[in-house]
This record gives C-alpha cells, structure tokens and sequence, in this order.
C-alpha cells in the first residue's frame, strides 16, 4: 500500500517559491524534496496522465481567474519540474536523502519509536489485525517443531543401539523442549491477551464517544429550549 500526497496548487507558483526561500528555509528544503520525489514518479506522460486522472488528482487545476481554471499539461508540468529535478541532497531536508519506509516495516517499529501498536491503522476488523502477525509466528513454531523432531529422533536412535547417549545432548534437548514449551504457552497467552485488550479498548472508546455525542446532542437540546 502506497499512501501518495497529492501536490498544492501554492507548490507551482514561482511567488511562493521566493517567498518561503526567504521565509523559512527548512521549510523550502522539505517542500523541495518533497517537489524531488514527484519527478521520481511521474517519469513518462503515461504516469503524468494516470497523476491527473480524475481517481487521483494528484496534479491539482491552477485557478485562471475569476471561475476559471488552468489546466497543467505535460510540457509544463516537465518545464516547471526541471527546476528541482536534479538538486543534490544538501539543497533538500534529510528526510528525503534516503527511500521511503514501507508502511508495513513502519507499523511493525512503531511500537520501539512511537510507543503506540501501528503507526497508521490499515486494519479494520481484528481478524485481519492478527492474521497480519500470525505467519512469522506460524514459521517459528513450524521451525522449533522440526529442530524438536530431529532431537526426538537422534534419542531415540541412541537409545535404541550400544551407543552410549550424550549427557550434554539429553541435557540441551530436554532444556530445549522445556523452553520451546513454554515459548508456545507465552505466545498463545499473548494472543489471547492481545485480542481482548483490543476488544475491550475498542468498547471502551465506542462508549466514551457515545457518551460524549449524547451528552453533545442533550446540550444541544437544552441550548435550543432555552432559546427557544
């Protein structure tokens, strides 16, 4: 999923371009990359078409007048853009010296910087929220399950022939599945906490804004009587 902004009107004028220069010119360096990275997208007239579809809009009308509109067309769109299509990183805000965090890799880190479970919800329902962490989960009980497979075979094959079994070997297979045990209950345990804080939480804020528009609408209500 790729969440794109589309670009202001007051982005393609040359008055606005002088004026925050001089204003704010941390400011003129994010709204320059941020001009920068428009050239990355839109590479062909195709991508310039789709851009100013009326789906996306992401290319805005200027206005031309009073109840008029001008459109932008390729050609100008490519003249105007030349103007910031090869500043190097030092003209620009850092941000936009390194590629763009994808939104999954964001949310999944959000927790360690942001101290909040996402960073921008994309999850709906709560089925989808947990299925969208239960395939690693899934792959590491798949693995822990084979490397406990092959424990359990090589015992059982030393039990079984004059070899003398392994002290060190019993002792980290036993700890082993100990641990892995106690991983899966831990892990089991936290989805359930989980599911339920969400629901909870969700009950919670349901009913703290019902409250607050019903409190609203009576307040409302009362202002108008007494007006009335």
């Amino acid at each position: 999923m790729l969440f794109i902004q589309p670009i202001p009107p007051f982005l393609f004028s040359t008055a606005f371009w002088d004026y925050i220069y001089e204003a704010d010119l941390s400011l003129a360096k994010t709204l320059a990359g941020f001009m920068r990275s428009y050239c990355l997208l839109i590479r062909h007239e195709a991508d310039f078409r789709l851009a100013t579809s009326p789906d996306l809009n992401l290319i805005p009308r200027l206005p031309d007048g009073p109840g008029s509109e001008l459109e932008i067309t390729f050609e100008r769109f490519v003249a105007f853009m030349a103007q910031v299509q090869h500043l190097d990183d030092a003209h620009v805000s850092p941000r936009y010296a390194y590629g763009f965090i994808r939104l999954s890799k964001l949310n999944s880190l959000s927790f360690l910087f942001f101290g909040r479970f996402a960073y921008f919800q994309v999850h709906r329902q709560l089925s989808t929220y947990v299925a969208s962490f239960m395939a690693p989960v899934v792959t590491l009980f798949v693995v822990l399950s084979s490397v406990l497979s092959c424990m359990q075979v090589a015992l059982a094959a030393q039990s079984t022939t004059a070899v003398s079994l392994s002290p060190v070997f019993a002792t980290v297979s036993n700890t082993f599945a100990i641990v892995v045990s106690i991983v899966a209950a831990v892990g089991v345990g936290l989805v359930v906490v989980l599911v339920v804080w969400v629901e909870m939480r969700n009950l919670v804020i349901f009913s703290l804004s019902l409250f607050r528009r019903r409190t609203e609408q009576a307040r409302i209500v009362q202002e108008g009587s007494m007006v009335w």
